[in-house]
């Protein structure tokens, strides 16, 4: 049965819960006949049983499994308490931290999170994991204090045997990197034709639907590039574009841009439609065409956080005549409203 894909969560809630009904402990009893399944459900119980001692002058099980959920799954981030979109974008950030020796599959609010082990000599220590995001965003924080956003329709597959030689983690997609500074490990991002290595930085790494294309935004500290023996360096506020044939062009560029995904909110202050549409254009992962007619025409103030983009639109309609429409190829075209 399949780590990542098959872990019966309503069984372990109703066993925990002691509600399971027999035809649930038979299908957990099958489950649990993988060693690996059982590694799994020992860890589980073991944070349930913590849980439980804590909690024995009050016994509450609803309380508890909430605890053991925000253990493992995370809980959704709050947000600023001021005004904003009164709508919720259905991607929510999570928030978990990683731990080398489990090996889980978290399914929340739209998210799927997997490890998935890979053997190794010791097999206490699950050393291979791979998380992967379906839909939203996801963060991941690492024992060392990294922080990492993935993006949605991201997989990163981590090393978590860091203790000797480099921090090591395969990207096919987009993530936010906060590496926490070591200078005797180096960190090192791996994707399809592209290494970079740090020390200690915020960058945005992101491949692209073109094939065997990466881009790497430098927000903070340095970051090398290797590519085919080849090394290149960057410093803050350069973007690097390497394409499928290994070419690498680093540039000034809008690193703000390339990571605004990754942050809780974005705040526009008197901002047109066309500097307003190349963040919304990250943030919600479309493309965006703006008639030129009015792309400077009209101005916006407001907080963006998890409204669907529908609900952003609609509001900007009716404050400005204007018209939006979203095509079969993900693209969202923005217009003047007809007939004025």
């Amino acid at each position: 049965m399949s780590i990542g894909k098959d872990i019966p969560w309503d069984e372990i809630i109703a066993r925990l819960k002691r509600t399971s009904t027999p035809e649930q402990e038979a299908r957990l009893e099958a489950w649990l006949a993988s060693g690996s399944n059982a590694r799994i459900y020992r860890e589980l119980t073991g944070l349930w049983e913590g849980i439980s001692r804590q909690a024995a002058y009050e016994p509450d099980v609803e309380k508890g499994w909430r605890e053991l959920s925000a253990r493992t799954i995370g809980t959704t981030a709050k947000k600023a308490s001021e005004p904003r979109l009164s709508a919720r974008r259905s991607g929510k950030l999570l928030r978990r931290t990683i731990a080398a020796a489990a090996a889980v599959c978290l399914i929340a609010g739209g998210h799927v999170l997997s490890q998935l082990a890979g053997r190794s000599a010791a097999e206490e220590e699950l050393r291979i994991q791979q998380y992967s995001t379906i839909r939203g965003k996801s963060e991941i924080l690492l024992s060392d204090g990294t922080r990492i956003f993935m993006r949605n329709n991201t997989t990163l597959t981590l090393n978590t045997g860091i203790g000797n030689g480099e921090r090591v983690v395969r990207l096919s997609g987009e993530a936010f990197f906060d590496v926490a500074k070591d200078e005797k490990r180096r960190f090192v991002v791996e994707t399809e034709n592209l290494t970079v290595a740090v020390h200690g930085t915020e960058f945005n790494v992101r491949t692209t639907e073109v094939p065997g294309k990466t881009v790497v935004g430098l927000i903070e500290g340095s970051v090398s590039l290797n590519r085919a023996g080849k090394e290149f360096f960057m410093v803050p506020g350069e973007i690097a574009d390497c394409d499928s044939a290994g070419r690498i062009t680093i540039s000034q560029g809008n690193v703000e841009l390339e990571r605004c995904w990754s942050k809780e909110k974005l705040v526009f202050r008197e901002k047109d439609l066309q500097y307003i549409s190349h963040y919304l254009s990250r943030w919600y992962d479309i493309r965006i065409s703006v008639d030129p007619a009015i792309a400077t025409e009209y101005v916006y103030t407001f907080t963006l956080g998890n409204e669907p983009i529908e609900e952003v639109l609609r509001i900007m309609a009716r404050l400005n005549p204007i018209e939006y429409r979203f095509t079969e190829d993900n693209c969202l075209r923005i217009s003047k409203k007809r007939g004025l």
